[in-house]
């Protein structure tokens, strides 16, 4: 069997915890990479193989600006750091890799010098770096990626192909005698014919004990299904449960589930906990990961934000007070539910 065993690893989805989304686009923080990449291959190769250099045209002032940035506007910028060339090496399956991307400066007028902005496009390089050898790709494919179940597949019938070569192999043969002759029949007395013994008295056999019927196995109850009245396709996805509940990522919403409905989240776990048989209580992990997988679960928790969201917005912002709307939007710092 071929070892892809780091490969494999490389490959898989990240938990729907890590998953944040910014500009209707799904990305994982560049820290969250780092540590995944050091866990699978270990310590790895990441040199800076060039400087990209450019012209940024001025912004004029936006009276109606939202930020203080936009109401003044910025400068035009000659010659300054736009992005870079990295070069990734590590040992993937005991083959050296070296993989060269291009990292790119988001918003150039936002760091003070070049130095800022070189680190800025090396955390874009290494994640490309790392989606070029599987890590993360499935946040480029979205619903188009299968990198992870083929490497399963291949694994499967290079294993399945092994056993069968080996049960085609015949057993070495010992080498082959010429057969030894019998010898001849001696002819042998009669025995004597012993005294007829006294049969013994037959002692008297225990009743057999009648045996218990096996308990029949229980049988598994049948998975929840959606209402006749409901198509699968008009589910909304997750990013839209999200949106809907008025929040900022699918974390915060995993979050306001845990904290108001404990109850409505004990009870889907029971439903569908064994979608996660490494998980042992419900938790906002658990419930992201398996609405994202299970359109049936995904409906319930549509239903649960389409109910409860105006008395979650109620409770939170007694609870915090006016500024609460800002936070919900992402606008302010993060605070707990």
């Amino acid at each position: 069997m071929p070892e892809s065993s780091q490969l494999e690893a490389l490959a898989r989805r990240f938990p729907a915890g890590f998953v944040e989304r910014k500009d209707g686009n799904d990305y994982v923080a560049h820290h969250i990479i780092n540590q995944r990449l050091l866990t699978v291959v270990g310590p790895f190769d990441f040199e800076l193989v060039q400087v990209i250099r450019g012209s940024v045209p001025a912004v004029a002032p936006d009276p109606s600006g939202r930020s203080r940035r936009a109401k003044a506007g910025t400068p035009a910028l000659d010659n300054a750091v736009v992005g870079g060339v990295w070069r990734l090496a590590c040992e993937i399956d005991g083959r050296r890799v070296r993989i060269e991307e291009v990292g790119d400066v988001g918003d150039v007028h936002n760091w003070p010098n070049d130095g800022a902005r070189l680190k800025d496009a090396a955390s874009d390089a290494l994640k490309r770096c790392a989606m070029r050898i599987g890590l993360g790709l499935s946040l480029w494919a979205q619903e188009h990626y299968f990198l992870d179940e083929q490497l399963k597949a291949d694994d499967g019938e290079a294993q399945a192909k092994a056993e069968g070569m080996a049960a085609v192999v015949e057993p070495s043969r010992k080498p082959e005698t010429a057969p030894e002759p019998e010898p001849e029949p001696v002819a042998k007395p009669a025995p004597a014919k012993p005294a007829p013994a006294k049969p013994a008295p037959a002692k008297p056999q225990p009743s057999a004990k009648p045996q218990p019927e096996p308990a029949a196995k229980p049988e598994r109850p049948e998975w929840p299904s959606l209402p006749p009245d409901v198509e699968q396709h008009k589910v909304p996805s997750l990013d839209d449960i999200v949106d809907n509940a008025g929040l900022a990522n699918r974390v915060h919403l995993g979050k306001r589930v845990a904290k108001r409905e404990a109850e409505w989240l004990a009870a889907q776990f029971a439903d569908f906990g064994s979608l996660t048989p490494r998980v042992t209580k419900p938790d906002p992990g658990w419930l992201l990961n398996a609405a994202d997988r299970n359109v049936v679960l995904r409906w319930r928790l549509a239903r649960l934000v389409l109910e409860r969201r105006s008395a979650w917005k109620q409770a939170a912002e007694s609870e915090h007070g006016p500024e609460h709307k800002q936070r919900e939007k992402g606008v302010l710092d993060d605070t707990p539910f």
